[in-house]
């Protein structure tokens, strides 16, 4: 895969320049901090993924306002709590509140989400999203994003930018830019439902904290062959290499140790590579 240096890319090129190939590294403390932050940052990702899956169910050649008919025909199928509406190629769909127990595959959401299909042409697929207020229960999301297709293979571009917020005061800033394939084939059935488990995933996150003892820090990761089920904290497999504020970079390589746990080695650090094992519920216990 081909990707301009902008973003996260940047912002490590720019690393290495400044410490003369990372030669300090990063303090065990320091590892396990950025391990944190790298989890926590697709949390408003992972909020939108599965409304982003089964949005982007669209037939090649169609009328734009088919398309967008398409997209409302799901909704008020399988969420007839939601109230939906379409004009001409947008779809909105608004979820009400939480107390409104409006679910989707497990998920129960609230707030305002769009759906604008731009192009069903072979080879220039695109559909635009948009979120004001949305939520899946655990974090807040506003922004938008630009998902693409070339047709050429099953794979995506997914350009997002986007604040998500949580009741713990946590309002962070994100630019994405990823390549994203189904994690699970699917041999039959909608198209969605190869990529309904998990993405696989490639590219650039950009994060800012802003508003708290954190406020105006810019962190920024690249990654390589990451497998993320939507139920875990972290990916399953892959690797990503982490730009910390302060211009020190580590590499993070995940693997599955069992069902409920993942492992992440960190490599990079002063003392040498430490190995955690995350759990189901985000939490991080050292094992080496």
């Amino acid at each position: 895969m081909t990707r301009t240096m902008t973003g996260g890319m940047a912002m490590m090129a720019l690393a290495t320049a400044l410490t003369g190939c990372n030669a300090e590294g990063m303090s065990s403390l320091e590892a396990l901090d950025a391990l944190g932050e790298v989890n926590r940052s697709s949390r408003g990702e992972v909020a939108v993924g599965d409304v982003i899956e089964v949005s982007t169910d669209v037939t090649i050649g169609d009328r734009l306002e088919a398309g967008a008919q398409r997209i409302a025909d799901f909704w008020e199928s399988q969420a007839p709590c939601s109230t939906v509406t379409v004009e001409g190629a947008k779809v909105t769909i608004d979820y009400g509140t939480l107390e409104d127990d409006c679910t989707f595959e497990g998920a129960t959401y609230a707030g305002v989400n769009t759906h604008e299909v731009v192009s069903l042409e072979r080879g220039s697929l695109e559909v635009g999203h948009d979120w004001n207020g949305f939520t899946n229960g655990d974090v807040r999301v506003d922004g938008d994003a630009r998902v693409t297709w070339t047709g050429d293979d099953a794979t995506r571009r997914v350009e997002t930018t986007h604040t998500w917020s949580d009741s713990e005061g946590n309002v962070v800033d994100v630019t994405g830019d990823h390549i994203q394939g189904p994690l699970d084939v699917a041999e039959d059935g909608p198209a969605w439902a190869g990529w309904i488990g998990g993405i696989t995933m490639e590219g650039t996150r950009d994060w800012t904290h802003v508003g708290d003892e954190r406020d105006g820090e810019v962190w920024a990761v690249d990654m390589e062959g990451l497998e993320l089920r939507w139920i875990d904290p972290a990916p399953q497999a892959g690797t990503v290499t982490v730009i910390s504020p302060d211009a020190k970079e580590l590499a993070i390589t995940y693997s599955r140790v069992d069902d409920t746990t993942i492992a992440a080695v960190l490599s990079g650090l002063r003392g040498g590579d430490k190995t955690v094992h995350i759990n189901l519920l985000g939490g991080v216990e050292e094992v080496d």
